[in-house]
């Protein structure tokens, strides 16, 4: 009787025979036969196991990674309160930027940035301990805005050529090719709206979120519509002041005219979007407890007084100066830039 042959897979697919050993195998009838096995299925195993891992491994190796990271000291005490971490990368940034700056000369950004640096170095001091509880995303935004800024500018040159990143033959306005003292905002005539719009959005977002834990704190009661006009009003202002910081840059060195009273009126315009959206988004996304439904309590408490009076004469001289601007055509300002620089000023007095 001629002994039955085992397929071989290997042999199949490859064409060719491979070498066999002898096994026992137990036919149907019961009859003992010797058959012959593939040497060939060794090699399959072995390929197998020397397969790549499936996803669903290299996902659990990143978790892991990422739980060793995360039981790093430095990385376990900034991660104990969620603000610290974005101010850490502030602060970091803001000095890189700074040093980089006067490396090259470019003193205007160079002083920029090591403002941000000190204004960093305030917040640190107000959030650290993590009392006020504001979520990173509001300084993640207020991060992403000063880096529009600081570093949107700084790519620029101190001689008003072509900055660092001007390879071969790109030109201003490729990529991060600029030119210039003010770098993006020379080439790119949006980049000051981009900027003033999400600074915008950062300040009155965080202001609403702080508004609503004040709000809690002092039992204050206080309402959704208040809390929007606190937090619109708060950002619209410190935006304001922000102008008349610049206005007296040019005052007294001459080299951080930002472009006129058409640009800064314009930018009035974008501080008053990015405001609106960000109290929005402050009273919506926020989950802090439930807001009160009602009217606010009365009378206010003396911090929500002290505000109101510091953001009712500076929001009324914006409005001012946006409406001269869309209705009159500049007429009330006469479209001169120190006309708007004084009124915006003496708002703040």
């Amino acid at each position: 009787m001629r002994k039955p042959q085992a397929h071989d897979a290997l042999g199949m697919v490859s064409g060719c025979g491979a070498v066999r050993e002898k096994s026992k195998a137990e036919p149907p009838n019961g009859i003992t036969e010797e058959v012959e096995t593939p040497e060939g299925s060794e090699i399959l195993g072995g390929l197998e196991e020397s397969m790549p891992n499936s996803p669903s491994e290299d996902f659990g190796v990143l978790i892991q990674l990422k739980q060793k990271f995360e039981e790093i000291p430095l990385i376990k005490y900034l991660n104990e309160v969620p603000e610290r971490f974005p101010l850490v990368v502030m602060l970091i940034s803001f000095s890189i930027i700074a040093v980089w700056d006067h490396q090259r000369g470019l003193i205007l950004w160079r002083n920029y940035a090591t403002t941000g640096v000190f204004g960093v170095l305030l917040l640190v001091a107000v959030f650290w301990s993590g009392r006020m509880m504001i979520p990173p995303l509001a300084l993640w935004l207020g991060y992403f805005a000063f880096i529009l800024h600081f570093g949107g500018g700084s790519l620029g040159a101190a001689d008003k050529g072509l900055g660092p990143f001007c390879w071969g033959d790109m030109q201003p306005g490729q990529g991060l090719c600029a030119d210039g003292i003010n770098g993006m905002y020379h080439v790119h005539p949006l980049w000051d709206r981009l900027t003033h719009g999400v600074g915008g959005v950062a300040l009155s977002y965080g202001f609403a979120v702080s508004f609503k834990r004040l709000s809690t704190h002092f039992s204050a009661n206080l309402s959704r519509p208040m809390i929007f006009w606190l937090a619109f009003g708060v950002s619209m202002s410190g935006m304001a002041v922000f102008e008349v910081y610049e206005f007296f840059g040019r005052m007294f060195f001459l080299t951080t005219d930002q472009g006129g009273y058409v640009n800064t009126a314009g930018d009035l315009i974008s501080d008053l979007v990015g405001s609106t959206a960000g109290a929005y988004l402050g009273i919506t996304m926020d989950k802090w407890q439930v807001l009160w439904e009602g009217s606010s309590q009365r009378p206010l408490p003396i911090i929500v007084q002290l505000t109101q009076s510091f953001i009712i004469p500076m929001t009324t001289c914006a409005f001012i100066a946006i409406a001269d601007l869309l209705i009159f055509g500049g007429m009330v300002m006469g479209r001169d830039y120190d006309s708007l620089g004084m009124f915006l000023t003496a708002a703040t007095t």
